[in-house]
Parts: C-alpha cells; sequence; structure tokens
C-alpha cells in the first residue's frame, strides 16, 4: 500500500516531462487520447501536438472557432479545454450549456413547431445559431449533431434525407452567428436543397 505505480509531469501543453512507471495511460492531460506511435493527441475532429502547443490542421468551423485556426485553447491550456478540436470550453461548463442549448431549443419548438417544411428549418437553423452566439460554436455543433444522432438511437429513426437536412439547416444557422440566417440556403424538402452538405 502507499506504492506509487506510475507519475506523469506535463509542461502546461501537455508534454510529458517525466515519467515514472511503466503504466501508461491513453488519456493525456489535455484529456485527449494519445496515439502512441506518433505521440500525437487525437480529437474527434484533428490531430493536437503537445511539443508544438498547436493544432496540426486548420480548425474545421474556421474563424469561428477564434482567428488562431492552429491554436490550443487560445493559449491557456490550465483553464480551458477543447476535446473536439472545435473550440475553446471551460471544463466545468458543460452541464449548464446542455441545460441552455435544451432551453433553447424548446424556446425554438414552441415558436416553429413544423415537420419538414419552413418552420422545421427555421427552428434547427435559429437553434445552431442561438446556440453559437451564446454558448459558442463547438458546443453549437455538439449539441446538433448529437440531438440529430442521439435521435437516431433513442426514437425511431428518421430517414437519413432527413438527418441531412436537418444537419445542414443547423450548420446554416451556425454559420450566421451574429449576423442573419439566409433563408435560401435552407433545406425544406429532405433530400433536395443546397449541396454540398457540409456538417461543420
Amino acid at each position: 500500500s502507499g506504492t506509487v505505480v506510475a507519475r506523469y509531469d506535463y509542461d502546461p501543453y501537455g508534454r510529458s516531462t517525466t515519467v515514472i512507471g511503466t503504466n501508461k495511460p491513453d488519456f493525456n492531460f489535455t484529456g485527449l487520447y494519445q496515439h502512441a506511435k506518433s505521440g500525437l493527441d487525437m480529437a474527434v475532429h484533428r490531430f493536437y501536438d503537445p511539443d508544438l502547443g498547436r493544432w496540426l490542421s486548420r480548425d474545421p468551423i474556421g474563424e469561428a472557432g477564434g482567428i488562431n485556426l492552429y491554436g490550443y485553447v487560445g493559449n491557456n491550456p490550465v483553464n480551458y479545454v477543447d476535446e473536439l478540436g472545435l473550440a475553446v470550453g471551460d471544463w466545468w461548463d458543460f452541464p449548464a450549456n446542455y441545460r441552455r442549448a435544451r432551453e433553447i431549443g424548446l424556446d425554438e419548438l414552441a415558436k416553429h413547431d413544423g415537420h419538414n417544411d419552413c418552420d422545421d428549418a427555421t427552428r434547427h437553423a435559429e437553434w445552431s445559431q442561438r446556440m453559437a452566439e451564446e454558448l459558442g460554436s463547438g458546443y453549437a455543433w455538439l449539441f446538433g449533431v448529437g440531438h440529430e444522432i442521439g435521435d437516431e438511437l433513442r426514437l425511431e429513426p428518421q430517414p437519413i434525407g432527413e438527418l441531412f437536412m436537418d444537419l445542414h439547416n443547423n450548420a446554416v444557422g451556425r454559420s450566421a452567428a451574429g449576423g442573419t440566417i439566409d433563408s435560401g440556403q435552407l433545406q425544406t424538402v429532405p433530400g433536395r436543397g443546397p449541396i454540398p452538405f457540409h456538417p461543420y
């Protein structure tokens, strides 16, 4: 009892500075999965290099995640996280942000209750736009995709065209954060509308 099996020390950006023991965890200081062969940390959308303190590819949501497309958590890794590789967030904000996303969704449902029509398209876009403005684009993406995929798992699955239509309209709303939604970009009929589909 009281025996140290392993000890890891990290620099502020997640690079291992001291390793004692042979028990190597799969997840590092950053909370990301470490790819053993490359030494890179894997997020859902891109790879992070703890030696550089930067992502290795551009932010898939563009400047909505901040103007530094390769920077990691606004150069403040002690206080912020970015599990998806999309946008900076406070690790303790997730439950409150999830509750707020649900509140916004219920508010939009009360205003626009249609199905596979302009009301449906507007509801998805406005929900995502409001989430992006209040919670950030990363959370808007996460909760929007999670809602659509969660519906597929919990309820009777919707046709794939409807799923892609809803994801498209969510993306239109996120990209309009801080501005006005272009209703000409919305899909109101599954399988028809602007192409290509872009989930970010």
